[in-house]
């Protein structure tokens, strides 16, 4: 990977942090309160929306964390190596997921994993 592709992802980044800052401001200045004169349904909708707002702010908070992350990464010289088999992970990779920690054999393998331990066991009689 050269200099000038880690000094562009290291500009995304610092702009994708504005954004996240920007997102968990938003999130954080929204007053919801459920509607004491309103219906079922008018409730309903101001939790639903309440919700839906924290998961927003839950996730820009998670996603800014992985960009700090990665600057430090860059800071390291360990931007764009694979965490598990330490190989280079393709710029195509990080172009497309800037935050990737591993190489795409290792994270294919991590979710088989994952998968394999999520499914139920089925016994027979």
């Amino acid at each position: 990977m050269n200099a000038s592709f880690t000094e562009s992802m290291k500009q995304k980044f610092i702009d994708l942090l504005s954004e996240m800052d920007s997102t968990i401001e938003s999130v954080q200045s929204q007053e919801f309160s459920l509607a004491s004169g309103g219906d079922e349904a008018d409730q309903w909708g101001a939790e639903r929306d309440k919700n839906m707002l924290l998961k927003m702010g839950d996730r820009a908070v998670a996603y800014r964390k992985k960009l700090l992350q990665g600057l430090q990464k860059m800071s390291d010289g360990t931007y764009g190596k694979c965490e598990d088999c330490g190989c280079d992970i393709p710029v195509s990779r990080l172009i497309a997921r800037p935050t990737a920690e591993f190489c795409v054999v290792c994270k294919e393998q991590a979710e088989k994993s994952e998968f394999k331990k999520k499914l139920p066991v089925l016994r027979l009689m």
